[in-house]
């Protein structure tokens, strides 16, 4: 071997310059081997995220809490100020559920939604607990897979 040829690895017999180990980068064939595949259902499922505020109201009456800047349904949300996190239209996840037919007949196969724990915002990613379901939204009853309406 000349003095001029690049070092080879002594675990995978590369150059050194190839060699993943040496390098620290990882060869193609080692992520493919590492990083977790989705299932075969995913994909191609369809995923329809969903804001429940804003998505479908229920026939449940709810008072808005304090913080809550209450909003005619039809209205626009405001899109910028100090206001918008607190515009709350009044849907509810019983709400969702009374629509899970037209979401099917879309081909949807996953629903994706926001957050809907307890917190001070409608967007609900300031949580104050990960537990229960805002009461806002129906509470834990709207969330179960016994739906009394």
């Amino acid at each position: 071997i000349s003095s001029s040829a690049a070092p080879l690895c002594t675990r995978c017999t590369a150059s050194a310059k190839r060699c993943s180990f040496i390098s620290g980068r990882p060869k193609k064939s080692e992520i493919s081997s590492q990083v977790a595949l989705p299932p075969t259902w995913a994909k191609r499922a369809v995923v329809y995220q969903i804001f429940p505020d804003r998505f479908a109201r229920s026939n449940h009456e709810y008072t808005p809490p304090a913080w809550a800047q209450p909003r005619d349904w039809d209205q626009h949300p405001e899109g910028r100020g100090k206001f918008v996190s607190k515009e709350w239209f009044g849907g509810d996840l019983w709400g969702v559920a009374d629509h899970l037919d037209h979401l099917a007949e879309l081909g949807v196969d996953v629903i994706y939604t926001t957050p809907f724990f307890p917190a001070e915002s409608t967007h609900r990613y300031d949580a104050s607990s990960f537990e229960h379901v805002d009461p806002l939204l129906g509470g834990d009853a709207a969330l179960g897979p016994s739906q009394s309406r």
